[in-house]
């Protein structure tokens, strides 16, 4: 590092690193080094080299799939007169809230929808879960198991993703004929997670949840069925049965299943993370990421990354990827970074 001569570098936007990063096409590539990737921001002169936004690293065409639905469910994207929330895919779906909406504010300052667990749901106004290869992701924070012990949040009548009274996730696509499951409980109250669920037409299901793989791998969900109803969320029907008790937001639905499910479940989770759970944070990066407001682009002196790196040890440690997103996690108990 000294060699290197990087103290008294002019600050780099984090933006700027990740500029570097999608220019050389490192994705996917194999290891280098972490010394190898400071000498890169030498040879490239990346200072002053124009940013660009966080969200273009996470493009769904780069996992082979399309949001067939974006549904932050926030108050931004509420509109209070209509009761419709806005649909961020190019599909721009109107959703439709059977009450007033009413919403609960993050640490991050985000507000995200609260299902009151007895007549709150979202309609879609379509499905577009179907009988095919299908990949769904939201946030959600359970304030108990829901109506009737039973919390729904993403139903057509056919396909369910949503929690029975003892927590335990689960998923079915053809009404309970066959499901997966995640270990009781799944998950407990009053704490965000991330979930992702991959399902092909044959009904084989794999369940993520922050990141990570939720009970056993490609169970059975049963032999898809065609829906009987629009796409709800937080809710199993219109007659207000299974409502949904506490936050969802982040829901998403994609046209098929990810090049590399685990990897997608990975960066989705680890991505949006410091915004939903402010108490846990991947490594001081992402710490200095989440608490500078970096995700707006703020700069952060290379000469603070340089001290991290001297900090840990790293010098002489086993080369690192330089895609960390895609393949660490983080250990649900001291909330370090754990290698995949």
């Amino acid at each position: 590092m000294a060699n290197r001569d990087m103290a008294g570098q002019a600050n780099i936007a984090f933006d700027a690193a990740m500029e570097m990063y999608r220019g050389r096409n490192m994705a996917g590539r194999a290891d280098i080094t972490f010394d190898a990737a400071a000498s890169l921001y030498a040879v490239r002169n990346m200072a002053g080299q124009a940013n660009i936004g966080f969200n273009d690293i996470w493009d769904d065409a780069d996992w082979g799939v399309t949001a067939l639905l974006d549904a932050p469910l926030t108050e931004a994207s509420y509109d209070a007169g209509t009761k419709i929330f806005t649909d961020l895919s190019s599909y721009a779906r109107t959703l439709t809230s059977a009450n007033a909406a009413a919403f609960n504010t993050l640490a991050s300052g985000l507000t995200m929808m609260n299902f009151n667990g007895t007549t709150d749901l979202v309609d879609a106004g379509v499905d577009m879960i179907g009988t095919g290869d299908v990949t769904v992701e939201a946030w959600a924070r359970w304030e108990s198991t829901g109506e009737g012990g039973n919390g729904i949040l993403l139903c057509n009548n056919k396909f369910f993703l949503g929690n029975n009274y003892q927590l335990r996730l689960a998923v079915t696509r053809n009404l309970y004929g066959s499901v997966a499951v995640g270990p009781i409980p799944s998950v407990q109250l009053n704490i965000w997670y991330h979930i992702v669920v991959t399902s092909t037409a044959a009904g084989v299901t794999n369940i993520y949840l922050n990141g990570a793989l939720l009970g056993a791998a490609d169970q059975d969900a049963g032999t898809p069925q065609a829906a009987i109803q629009d796409l709800f969320i937080g809710n199993r029907s219109g007659a207000a049965s299974n409502t949904f008790d506490g936050d969802i937001s982040g829901v998403r639905v994609y046209d098929g299943i990810p090049s590399e499910p685990a990897a997608f479940a990975r960066a989705r989770y680890i991505y949006d993370l410091p915004r939903y759970n402010t108490s846990i944070f991947l490594d001081r990066v992402l710490r200095m990421w989440a608490n500078r407001g970096m995700a707006g682009q703020a700069d952060i002196s290379l000469d603070a990354l340089m001290a991290m790196y001297a900090e840990r040890a790293m010098t002489g440690q086993a080369d690192i990827e330089f895609t960390p997103y895609l393949f660490m996690g983080i250990d649900g108990d001291t909330g370090l970074i754990t290698r995949y």
